[in-house]
């Protein structure tokens, strides 16, 4: 089964196909739909493996690779409401987009790239874009059901607020009009989730630096945003993760708003004030480089952070000090996100019928193994970007979409 991009817009405008499933390595997947812990361990430094919120079944068909991209998702799963539809006329479609704000390099290439794709499609004859300058969410619902309203057949958004968007993808479904969310989450079975898994990449990741700090010494936290949803499920999954380690301590929470400048002013102000040792940093995403020239800047030892969408001035960092420094890092290209997004919308719009409300993004974890394949040696601190990884490294496979979708395009 080809992907629906490559289908779109040839062969070699896609990643392939070949990476393995990241979320395996947390251990066997449970069945239960009852969300509570199942089997594996709670020694600090492990993943538990906790069962979906799937009291539907909706993941029932999947294999249990697939399942696996599920371990812990924090959020009710749903059959999806879209698995039978079809667009009206033969095409090509008007599809409509509605981003949030293009705060950094990531957020802009995702954009830039999901617009590209969509445009390249023989499905696609027209694509309303937009981009929103601020966190307010009544302007952007404005501007989604404005689009709605001017004929777009399918619908593809980011939130700046997801509980707020509830009402208007309720609200175009009613009119037939299917709505893919990017890199969010918005609960109603009605909503075509593209998501990455929040308890397992924060959670592989914070597990990876308390086994390199030996289960013990303290942790500095720096938030994204701390309203979004996903710095708090993944703050949550920190918090129950140092728990499990009556020797490991946070110290400290600061905010860098997802950007590699202010997280680095910040944790400078912090390590200004604060006389204890940091042993190691947990951080939503993006803003390693930062943390790491505030601790060069400060003469202190760099501590192992956690490089969630891991960046080239990071990665960069690690590669060229690996003989002081062990990181850890979660790869996620910003054109392979875009890619994703696409490929599930282009998929709807083919009447592919979308099984689950949730799809979940295989994002793999870098460590010492792996590094070279994902970083650069020219790359250093000051070099601006996200690491694109591997080419055989998407974050949606054809296993995977041809277990999600009825009947995917050849």
């Amino acid at each position: 089964m080809k992907h629906f991009v490559r289908t779109a817009i040839g062969a070699g405008a896609v990643l392939s196909l070949s990476v393995a499933l990241a979320a395996c390595s947390t251990g066997d997947q449970a069945t239960s739909a009852s969300g509570s812990a199942a089997t594996g361990s709670s020694d600090c430094g492990s993943l538990k493996t906790v069962a979906p919120r799937d009291a539907d079944g909706a993941l029932d068909s999947l294999s249990d690779a697939s399942k696996a991209l599920y371990n812990g998702y924090p959020y009710d799963i749903y059959p999806s409401k879209w698995a039978d539809w079809k667009p009206k006329g033969p095409g090509p479609y008007t599809v409509g987009v509605v981003f949030g704000p293009l705060r950094n390099a990531h957020q802009q290439e995702i954009y830039d790239t999901l617009v590209e794709d969509l445009k390249a499609s023989p499905l696609v004859g027209n694509v309303v874009a937009s981009t929103t300058t601020s966190d307010d969410a009544s302007a952007q619902i404005q501007q989604y059901q404005s689009v709605v309203q001017q004929g777009a057949d399918i619908m593809i958004y980011q939130p700046v607020a997801a509980d707020a968007f509830v009402a208007a993808v309720d609200e175009a479904a009613a009119a037939g009009v299917p709505s893919v969310t990017a890199q969010a989450r918005v609960d109603t079975p009605n909503a075509i989730n593209v998501n990455p898994n929040q308890y397992t990449i924060a959670g592989e990741s914070i597990s990876q630096v308390l086994t390199e700090m030996g289960g013990k010494g303290t942790i500095l936290g720096v938030h994204g945003v701390p309203a979004f949803s996903a710095d708090v499920t993944s703050f949550d999954v920190l918090k129950d993760a140092i728990s499990a380690c009556p020797d490991v301590k946070l110290v400290g929470e600061v905010t860098g708003n997802f950007d590699s400048s202010a997280a680095k002013s910040e944790v400078l102000s912090f390590l200004s004030t604060y006389t204890g040792d940091v042993d190691g940093v947990f951080q939503t995403a993006l803003m390693a480089p930062g943390i790491i020239s505030a601790f060069e800047e400060s003469g202190l030892p760099v501590p192992p952070v956690t490089d969630i969408a891991a960046q080239e001035g990071s990665l960069g960092y690690w590669i060229n000090h690996s003989d002081s420094y062990q990181g850890v890092g979660i790869g996620q290209g910003a054109a392979a996100t875009g890619n994703a997004v696409a490929e599930v919308a282009l998929g709807v719009l083919a009447g592919g019928g979308v099984k689950v409300s949730d799809v979940v993004l295989n994002l793999p974890l870098i460590t010492d193994d792996n590094l070279a394949d994902w970083a650069d040696p020219s790359w250093d601190l000051s070099t601006v970007g996200t690491a694109p990884g591997p080419d055989d490294a998407p974050l949606v496979t054809d296993e995977y979409l041809g277990e999600i979708f009825n009947s995917p395009i050849a």
